[in-house]
């Protein structure tokens, strides 16, 4: 199957268009952090939103750094407009933990759970570590 949308290097960067990172011009200015998830993926479960994330994210090629989005007014990490005392700016990034199959591979290992019990056995023996 060939990629509608193949991947071209920008700035020593290789980027696949995505409606997703043409959309960023619109986050709120809530929207600080953005993770995008495939189908796979519950995006109300962290926990299966960091797996995707270690799991098909490589830092680099898959995030993106709007250095001047809307900031959320009161944000005190912001910095302040010095003429209105509020944070007018502020930094996003959005993080593509989809599976990249067409961009970098032909198949991609399906999603594993560990047995119960084994999982339960290394709890134990961390429990007094964590």
């Amino acid at each position: 199957m060939e990629h509608k949308n193949p991947p071209r290097e920008i700035l020593g960067k290789i980027f696949t268009p995505r409606g997703f990172w043409g959309a960023s011009g619109r986050w709120g200015r809530t929207a600080k952090v953005v993770v995008v998830v495939g189908p796979d993926v519950n995006p109300y479960d962290l926990n299966e939103v960091e797996w995707a994330i270690q799991t098909r994210v490589q830092p680099f090629s898959d995030t993106i750094i709007n250095k001047s989005g809307q900031a959320f007014l009161m944000d005190p990490s912001a910095p302040k407009d010095p003429g209105h005392g509020i944070a007018l700016q502020s930094e996003q990034i959005g993080i593509d933990a989809t599976v990249k199959v067409f961009e970098r591979f032909h198949t991609y290992p399906e999603y594993s759970n560990a047995n119960a019990e084994d999982v339960a056995a290394i709890a134990e023996k961390l429990k007094d570590i964590l």
